[in-house]
């Protein structure tokens, strides 16, 4: 039989993929306890400290970024920084700023986020429409001073 599963929203006790065919084997994560730092997956959307990670001409303390990879033994992860898009709202993976190393003491926290696809919107490189775009709508409130700018 095929597994048909549907993404869900993020939440604090939820899984995050729901299997419409076996609801019985949904389990509620152990919570973690008030002081504990936030722990990151492969795919979460992290607001993360600048400092000692990237040069920051904004004078942004954070960033928001899409987490590539973890890697418990270092203590760190792999992150992509993101970048606001003025005209919808929606973050895009920086073109300018290189992945980097967060260490998870600089993961401030992990920030509720759909991701999704789109058509890339450059006509020259993409005339069919073939190729898309990795893009994410941040659905909690951002922090003000966060980096949004991709500079």
């Amino acid at each position: 039989s095929r597994c048909a599963c549907v993404s869900a929203r993020t939440a604090a006790v939820r899984p995050r993929v729901q299997h419409w065919h076996r609801p019985q084997r949904l389990a509620t994560p152990p919570r973690a306890a008030a002081d504990d730092p936030p722990t990151p997956l492969a795919f979460d959307v992290v607001l993360y400290r600048d400092a000692g990670n990237v040069a920051s001409r904004s004078g942004s303390p954070c960033s928001l970024g899409a987490v590539v990879d973890v890697e418990p033994e270092s203590g760190a992860c792999l992150v992509t920084p993101l970048c606001e898009e003025p005209e919808t709202g929606v973050w895009l993976e920086s073109h300018v700023r290189p992945r980097v190393r967060v260490r998870m003491e600089d993961v401030v926290s992990v920030v509720a986020a759909d991701f999704a696809q789109r058509m890339s919107p450059d006509r020259v490189s993409n005339p069919h429409g073939e190729h898309a775009e990795d893009f994410w709508e941040i659905l909690d409130e951002v922090p003000q001073g966060t980096r949004r700018g991709d500079e």
